[in-house]
């Protein structure tokens, strides 16, 4: 059941990553032509906005997993995010149909980030809820296994595609590919959550509450605002350095320092292959020391090395590989816990309503900007000012892991009928 729910992660991630991945090429059939940089900054912020609906899809979906379970809410994720995907795919161009093109494209990228902002909260709590406490940190790593196969796959199919085809042809028809694939994906990923069902702490949670109202809901969440301040804190530092690393610093090092595709394309994907094996072994440390010093290592190391791997970052595949491996690599510290560390911070009965919307506030205004923020500074020589603002986040997020309080091995099935 478990892989069941994190296969739907994958595909989810897949959709959402391909956008950006595939943004230097794409960017010139939506918007003007003549301005490589303005088109690509366009597209960026069309990214961006998909971030803006996170927000309120977690928020809405995340009332759905506390109300009428973690499956429903999954399943109509999928279906938004795979479904914009396929729109996406076979949109007309700007030559086709004027400025409509990028309204389109706008309105397709708003359903995709609401979609993923329930996806995010539901699969969460789904995939802490089913492990057992102390192995939480370990079945915790699955989530961005699945998260990172997702992008893996979509890096994958970006490094095939530049290989076997021209920069014109993937710039003309060939980007449609991996959106086309997306949606067709997404109905495999239906049926694989179909046949899920939803926690035994869930299930208990639902006996032992009597039903409330999404006001009264929300008081309880009220109750435990300190725990929503911290997951806002933790999700700042680690979710720009996740959005520039993971998914954009293979687009930067392309069009902003010039690089090979098809060779930073592999680079990268070798990097996200050491990150993904790193992944359970950073939980297992986090079973044995505790959720915050994952945080704390991640944090601290990431500020720490913030210049050093930005310098590396350049028209160099190699170069640009080892800056996104050893960034990755540290970075999967707390990103291997943190559903774990999430999900132990609040009961049961409001857990995704919870963590949904300081999550997704985080993701949109720290994450959803990274890409457009890197790119835009970079074009007017102030890069390094980017690196600063990173450095500023990880800092604050390493001094809230400081003065949280270590929940790890939480029992959640007593805590459902407490």
């Amino acid at each position: 059941m478990l892989l069941r729910s994190v296969a739907g992660v994958a595909l989810e991630y897949y959709d959402f990553t391909v956008f950006a991945t595939f943004a230097p090429f794409f960017a010139s059939q939506f918007f003007v032509k003549e301005d490589n940089t303005a088109a690509i900054l366009s597209v960026l912020a069309v990214f961006a906005a998909g971030f803006l609906a996170r927000p309120l899809g977690a928020v809405v979906l995340g009332w759905v997993a506390d109300s009428v379970g973690r499956k429903r809410a999954m399943i109509t994720a999928m279906l938004l995010t795979a479904g914009a995907s396929l729109v996406i795919g076979v949109l007309p161009s700007f030559e086709a149909i004027g400025p409509a093109a990028a309204v389109l494209l706008t309105i397709a990228r708003i359903v995709q980030g609401f979609g993923h902002g329930g996806e995010s909260t539901s699969a969460y709590v789904f995939v802490s809820e089913l492990a057992p406490p102390s192995r939480r940190g370990r079945y915790s790593s699955l989530y961005p296994i699945a998260l990172m196969l997702g992008i893996i796959s979509a890096t994958l199919l970006g490094a095939i595609l530049t290989s076997v085809l021209s920069h014109d042809a993937v710039s003309e028809w060939g980007w449609r590919i991996p959106f086309l694939l997306g949606g067709v994906l997404g109905i495999f990923a239906l049926v694989l959550r179909r046949s899920l069902r939803d926690s035994d702490a869930f299930e208990q949670a639902q006996s032992s509450h009597p039903k409330i109202s999404a006001r009264e809901r929300w008081g309880v969440v009220w109750q435990h605002r300190t725990g929503v301040l911290r997951v806002l804190g933790l999700t700042a530092g680690m979710t720009v350095a996740y959005y520039f690393w993971a998914v954009n610093a293979t687009t930067y090092a392309i069009s902003a320092k010039g690089a090979n595709p098809s060779h930073t394309f592999w680079a990268s994907l070798a990097a996200q292959a050491a990150y993904l094996c790193i992944l359970p072994l950073w939980g297992r440390f986090s079973d044995r020391f505790g959720r915050r010093p994952n945080y704390m290592i991640a944090s601290g190391m990431l500020a720490v090395l913030a210049f050093p791997l930005s310098l590396l970052l350049d028209s160099n595949a190699l170069q640009t590989g080892i800056a996104i491996g050893i960034a990755l690599c540290f970075l999967a510290s707390a990103t291997s816990v943190e559903p774990a560390f999430f999900s132990e911070l609040f009961p049961t009965h409001v857990r995704a309503t919870a963590i949904a919307l300081p999550l997704a506030i985080g993701i949109a205004l720290f994450g959803g900007t990274a890409p457009y923020l890197s790119t835009w500074l970079s074009s007017i020589g102030k890069g390094w000012l980017f690196t600063v603002y990173a450095i500023a986040l990880a800092l604050i997020t390493f001094t809230v892991a400081l003065k949280s309080p270590e929940v790890a091995g939480k029992n959640f099935e007593s805590d459902s009928t407490s």
